[in-house]
């Protein structure tokens, strides 16, 4: 007990630090939702500038207070110059955008500082404090543990009872509503970018000199920080504190009991973890604000293009020298992980930040197996694949129930936990000396690194093409498709019937099975593998290298494979010595390109070759708006009959249906029954519940008691996707289309059989995407023939309304619930839409369920109507009853016919 206590002592005062700088993350998180990775940076600035200022002869408290000034001070030019700028682009774009800070400011110090661990006086005296007989604890760390708690009073107060600081917990729920409420957004931001940053730069002050200042050492704070501010949810201050001690605690007690520091690195992953299980998402979005996300290329192959690379690669492989060579396959490989980036991030919209890792396990299965067992090169090369594939899928499983930026957190905690008890464990990877593979041969000619560079080269290169035209290949097809729908938008693609698990695990399965396989080419690109690179810093740089292009489009990939240290542009630049200067080269022109042209300089490259393009052809569309035409432009007359366009309806049974949030009941004991060839209406009051009514039909809201049945069977149990297979359709309030999908996409989207196979054949042959024969009926009556290669953002709102309307048409349900699918309409588009609902009923005999505040429109078109306040029905009938009911005209029309 004495030693689990001594340890604990000596954990706190890192823990506490690892609290400050947590809270420093919630602070930045709340006012602009950023998950901060250059936190870490900001502590490393901090610490140099007090060492300077000791070293010049500042007194130690002045030296402290410059060192503060200036972390604040960055973190203000941050947040302006940064942050501002991409305050409408992705979560995963902005997190990118701290990685850029984060590598120039490591790149800068290591270049002027080296990486070597430099000590520094301490603020706080040293001198033992004695607890008990046997127990001690340092007196700086008793001094950081009582910061840590007074800091943590100090926010508490400030975001519960300052007006900057509930605007700054406002913020974080809905930062347009603070705006109309007086307060500027960007004023609250910055002001908490300058806290957040000064609590960094106080952590980096107090542990400089506990543990010494090093460039890698200092950057490694955020990841335990980033723990404990997922402890907390990103909110409270109170649990990041706690979450730190506990951190530092158990790292203490896991040396203690280990003797080494590899359980001591995995600690974060495992509270990582139990912190996703125990609390599940724990960021949530914000209302009021549509991000952009990043563009995304088409897929299509050019075999002119291809042929050229080929030709190059093979002439470049016959001309160049030895080491010239060596770079150049190791960018061929390391291109296999930066596409694996554009899978998970471009189409998936998964940041992984472990495809690293998973590189390093895919060489080391690759090369026991060659070692061990002497299997043969493709044989392990496929091994590889494999093993990367399990690893992505576990990734997979474990981000299942949080989004994107915070899969960032736990990929760190999981490639952190691999490092360092796997391929860094000598009894496994060999150590220093790392593990001897036999020379690889294909088809009994040996295409050894070292002794035949060439042949090595080409067999990369083979193996970029294969995988590119993979990547391709999914893009194209509905696996791609369905990820890009993910996305964009999962309550949309839920209500298409697309599983959005399915399409984010498998985005990250594919994308671990391409960093395997790039592994385990480098398992065979030396006689001995060692496996000390496979680090979350190349992940981060290697990513940096693939946003800088785009991180949507398969070229992305392949070159950002170039720009890495030790590839191809890196032996270039050290025939001059200036190799060393490439992080920090690829650092600044990330940050610049993602302030200037957020989507990368491929896309924005495209976009200024086809203006100049326009200017001499003016009739060519805009590449931003508009996408080349494909087969389909000349659309066929509308199909009316039934069996082409529709699948047979069904009743919607709804009985005894009651939703309940919070103590307030939404429903209450509401039953329906929508028959196939008719349009039922259901009106009321805001608020009186309708919306609800179709989120917990269509499986979105869960927590309601009653039952729903289609056609004779009960479907409470289904998942929203499975829902929308059996063929419930829907519309949203708020379209949530498909943005960076041309219309033609989100038809295409909604068209596409969900069979699983798709993701297995998709692989090989993506098929031609066509649109169902319902989608072509919706297409015509609309009119969208002319918007098919427009994105949705180009169109007027009317007419984005008419797209999303035509989507849920052209996935072909037998019961179709369209939330006020008239609003925004003109009076024609109205007509027009009164007129194709009444014919879905009539002709194709599908069952409708029409919420709408147009009551003109439901009293033409439907012939029962159902009217809800207060989640209660008040009166239900035909539309000439209904009309007359007295309940009806207190409660609804009275107030529209106002309006």
């Amino acid at each position: 007990m004495d030693d689990f206590l001594k340890f604990a002592l000596l954990g706190i005062g890192i823990g506490a630090i690892y609290g400050l700088t947590a809270q420093g993350l919630v602070l930045i998180f709340l006012s602009s939702r950023v998950l901060n990775f250059s936190q870490g940076a900001i502590a490393l600035v901090a610490a140099y500038a007090y060492s300077e200022a000791t070293r010049a002869g500042a007194p130690l408290g002045v030296a402290a207070l410059a060192a503060l000034l200036i972390a604040g001070a960055l973190g203000a030019v941050i947040e302006l110059t940064v942050m501002r700028p991409l305050r409408h682009a992705s979560t995963i774009t902005r997190l990118v955008a701290t990685i850029a800070v984060l590598t120039v400011i490591q790149s800068v110090a290591a270049l002027y500082y080296g990486d070597a661990t430099q000590f520094v006086g301490g603020l706080l005296p040293t001198t033992p404090l004695r607890l008990s007989g046997t127990l001690l604890i340092g007196t700086d760390r008793a001094i950081v543990l009582a910061i840590g708690i007074l800091v943590t009073i100090a926010l508490t107060w400030y975001v519960r009872r300052t007006r900057l600081g509930l605007a700054t917990l406002g913020t974080a729920e809905n930062p347009v509503a603070v705006e109309v409420l007086g307060w500027s957004s960007r004023r609250v931001s910055l002001v908490n970018w300058v806290m957040g940053a000064t609590l960094a730069g106080l952590a980096g002050v107090l542990i400089a000199p506990m543990n010494g200042i090093s460039v890698t050492g200092m950057g490694q704070i955020v990841y335990c920080a980033l723990a404990a501010a997922l402890i907390g949810g990103f909110r409270s201050f109170g649990w990041a504190m706690g979450g730190g001690l506990v951190l530092g605690v158990a790292q203490a007690e896991a040396v203690r009991i280990h003797g080494d520091v590899g359980w001591s690195t995995a600690i974060p992953f495992i509270v990582i973890v139990a912190a996703i299980l125990i609390r599940g998402d724990v960021i949530r979005g914000r209302g009021g604000r549509r991000e952009q996300l990043p563009a995304v290329g088409t897929g299509k192959v050019k075999p002119l293009l291809v042929l050229v690379c080929v030709v190059l690669v093979g002439g470049l492989s016959l001309l160049l020298g030895h080491s010239a060579l060596d770079a150049f396959s190791t960018s061929l490989i390391i291109a296999l992980i930066g596409l694996s980036f554009v899978v998970a991030t471009g189409y998936a919209g998964e940041l992984s930040l472990a495809q690293y890792a998973l590189a390093g396990i895919g060489a080391l299965v690759a090369a026991k197996a060659a070692a061990d067992f002497g299997v043969p090169f493709v044989v392990a090369l496929l091994i590889g694949a494999l093993s990367g594939l399990i690893s992505g899928t576990i990734v997979g499983i474990l981000s299942l129930r949080v989004r994107g930026d915070v899969v960032a957190i736990i990929s760190v905690g999981l490639a952190l936990a691999l490092q360092a008890l796997v391929l860094e464990n000598p009894s496994l990877t060999g150590g220093i000396s790392g593990i001897s593979v036999p020379s690889p041969s294909l088809f009994g000619i040996s295409v050894d690194a070292v002794q035949y560079p060439e042949r090595f080269a080409l067999v990369c290169a083979a193996v970029l093409v294969v995988c590119s035209l993979v990547v391709a290949n999914i893009r194209r097809g509905a696996s791609g498709r369905r990820m890009l729908a993910t996305r964009s938008g999962e309550r949309a693609a839920l209500s298409l019937g697309i599983s959005t698990r399915g399409a984010r695990l498998y985005g990250l399965a594919v994308a671990g099975a391409l960093a395997g396989t790039a592994g385990a080419l480098l398992a065979f690109r030396q006689p001995t593998v060692v496996f000390s690179g496979f680090t979350v810093d190349a992940s981060m740089t290697l990513l940096g290298a693939v946003v800088l292009g785009g991180v949507g489009y398969l070229a992305a990939g392949v070159l950002g494979g170039f720009a890495v240290t030790g590839g191809f542009v890196y032996y270039l630049m050290s025939l001059s010595g200036l190799q060393q200067f490439l992080p920090l080269i690829l650092g600044l022109a990330l940050l610049v390109n993602l302030v200037t042209v957020p989507d990368g300089a491929i896309p924005a490259n495209a976009r200024l070759l086809a203006v100049l393009t326009r200017r001499l052809r003016p009739i060519s569309p805009s590449p931003r708006t508009r996408r080349p035409s494909g087969r389909n432009t000349v659309l066929p007359p509308a199909i009316a009959a039934h069996e082409s366009s529709a699948r047979p309806g069904e009743t919607l049974t709804l009985a005894g249906l009651s939703v309940e949030f919070g103590g307030i009941r939404a429903l209450h004991d509401v039953s329906m029954t929508i028959e196939p060839g008719r349009v039922e209406g259901l009106i009321g009051p805001n608020g009186a519940g309708k919306t609800t009514l179709i989120d917990a039909v269509t499986g979105i809201t869960r927590g309601y008691t009653g039952r729903i049945s289609l056609g004779a069977a009960a479907i409470d149990r289904l998942s929203p996707a499975e829902r929308a297979r059996k063929g419930l359709g829907r519309t949203l309030q708020g379209l949530e289309l498909f943005e960076e999908l041309t219309v033609r996409e989100n038809l295409i989207v909604g068209s596409d059989a969900r069979a699983w196979r798709a993701y297995a054949t998709d692989l090989v042959h993506p098929g031609r995407a066509t649109m169902s024969s319902a989608a072509l009926d919706a297409v015509e009556r609309f009119g969208l023939t002319d918007d098919l290669d427009v994105l949705p953002g180009a169109l007027p709102y009317g007419r984005r309304r008419l797209v999303a309307i035509a989507r849920s048409i052209a996935a072909r349900p037998s019961v179709l619930l369209l939330d006020e699918p008239a609003a925004g309409l003109s009076a024609t588009e109205r007509v027009e839409l009164g007129e194709l609902i009444r014919e879905m009923a009539d002709s194709w005999k599908i069952a409708v369920l029409l919420v709408e505040h147009d009551v003109d429109l439901v009293m033409r078109i439907c012939d029962h109507i159902t009217v809800l306040e207060y989640g209660k029905v008040i009166a239900h009938g035909v539309p000439e009853v209904v009309r007359e009911n007295d309940e009806v005209r207190r409660a609804f029309l009275g107030q529209e016919a106002t309006v």
